[in-house]
């Protein structure tokens, strides 16, 4: 019938590559989960010193800022650039398992044919 331990070996590669990938995508979801609580903890703590009454300086006049005023602060911070890497991962990495998966997967497909 052919070469099962070959068949079986590659069977096993792709399942060790397929579980890779699901690690990799499982701490890329963690990460990007922690981003997002991350900066929606900034969010409301923007939020609540903001909406809290300002002083320019120690001494200076008491300052509260209308709704207007808040929410042109807020565009004008959501403009500013950020430094925030959303790259959540290596890429690089993932493209390479994903190619190793096609070639598992082209072989193995390869190998039914001939047997048919």
């Amino acid at each position: 019938m052919g070469d099962h331990g070959n068949m079986d070996d590659l069977t096993a590669a792709l399942a060790l590559i397929q579980q890779q990938m699901q690690t990799q995508q499982q701490q890329m979801f963690q990460m990007q989960q922690t981003i997002q609580n991350q900066q929606q903890a900034a969010q409301e703590q923007a939020a609540c010193m903001t909406s809290r009454h300002t002083r320019s300086n120690a001494q200076g006049p008491l300052h509260q800022l209308t709704n207007d005023e808040l929410a042109r602060l807020e565009r004008q911070n959501r403009q500013q650039p950020r430094t925030t890497d959303t790259n959540m991962g290596d890429h690089g990495n993932m493209d390479e398992l994903t190619a190793a998966l096609a070639l598992i997967q082209q072989q193995m497909l390869n190998q039914q044919q001939q047997r048919q």
